[in-house]
């Protein structure tokens, strides 16, 4: 009997409205080429409003374990070249990885030029209801 109700609580707690907007929907990985779900460059160029080559420096680590095992690191991206709508004013873009937006990881070694594909960019007006500003949808390392 206890295990019955044990159950039926668990399924209540974790279907509950507070922790269904802890843990949002994110929307799918727009740079998976659709047949092998893996990095495509071409599909991710085509969907970004802005591309641009530079180097990752001032890293904040922010890693945090089980359960929820994920890198909400910290960094800015120093812009060299801009390969997809450039915008001469804007040198250097701040960002911090999340759960939806941004939500690549760093890699490990983030040495060396790397491209990112991304959309929103700082001069850009922050939609009100989601809040968003610059985002990125994936970090190329070239």
């Amino acid at each position: 009997m206890n295990r019955y109700w044990g159950f039926l609580f668990a399924i209540g707690f974790f279907n509950s409205p507070a922790n269904g907007e802890s843990l949002p929907q994110c929307h799918p990985y727009v740079c998976a080429n659709i047949a092998t779900q893996k990095f495509d460059p071409q599909a991710c160029f085509e969907i970004a409003s802005w591309v641009a080559v530079g180097k990752i420096t001032s890293v904040k680590r922010k890693s945090i374990g089980d359960p929820l095992n994920k890198d909400f690191s910290e960094f800015t991206f120093e812009i060299e070249k801009w390969e997809k709508e450039p915008q001469a004013s804007i040198k250097s873009i701040k960002f911090k990885v999340g759960w939806c937006k941004n939500m690549r990881p760093l890699p490990s070694d983030t040495k060396g030029k790397f491209r990112i594909y991304g959309r929103n960019l700082p001069n850009s007006p922050v939609d009100p209801i989601t809040k968003i500003g610059p985002e990125y949808f994936d970090l190329e390392k070239i």
